[in-house]
């Protein structure tokens, strides 16, 4: 794609990959997801954002968002460089697990309270979510 900042394009391949058969979408692409939300919106499919709460866009389909904990990445960073073991240039792995990343579960909630056909699904997705974290 080559940005982070093409909605068209994004919903372009959004588009297409929907029509290719795929049902959930999770995009991690800045203001592009914009375009991912509205491809969705308009197929019907369910999508999750990266970092911000866009649920107001398709509150049908829009069930949550991941949000990168910059605070524990930049420790993270320090902490492999005091010890020695900074790979600069690579990326390393940061989940929820360390908290690298976090998912704001009261969304996640608001949706199955919005959307009672996912309810179930969505309790079941939170309480695993919430276990990787223990």
């Amino acid at each position: 794609m080559g940005s982070f900042e093409d909605p068209a394009k994004a919903k372009e391949i959004a588009k297409a990959m929907i029509s290719k058969g795929v049902d959930v979408i999770q995009t991690d692409a800045a203001k592009s997801q914009l375009g991912v939300i509205e491809a969705a919106k308009e197929a019907g499919t369910l999508v999750s954002g990266d970092v911000g709460d866009n649920y107001e866009m398709y509150k049908e389909g829009f069930y949550g968002y991941t949000g990168v904990s910059f605070g524990a990445n930049v420790y993270m960073a320090c902490q492999q460089l005091n010890d020695d073991k900074f790979l600069g240039g690579q990326h390393g792995i940061m989940d929820i697990t360390n908290r690298g990343f976090y998912i704001p579960y009261e969304k996640l909630e608001r949706f199955a309270t919005d959307n009672p056909d996912y309810a179930d699904a969505m309790k079941e997705a939170i309480e695993l979510a919430k276990s990787l974290e223990a």
